[in-house]
């Protein structure tokens, strides 16, 4: 029976070469999925806190 860890070793080997590029990627997505997120974030606290909030201009 293997060990229950023991595929980490071998795939640290094959991705050793690719380490520097799959960081960036990985930063890239952390990225992307943030700015995917604030775009309604910004437009719920606009809403909220400037539209909510004006004055009425019925005569």
């Amino acid at each position: 029976m293997a060990r229950h860890g023991a595929w980490r070793k071998p795939l640290s080997v094959a991705v050793s070469p690719w380490r520097k590029p799959l960081s960036v990627a990985v930063m890239m997505l952390w990225i992307a999925a943030a700015a995917e997120v604030s775009g309604p974030l910004l437009i719920s606290y606009f809403i909220d806190n400037m539209v909510a909030r004006a004055p009425n201009r019925d005569p």
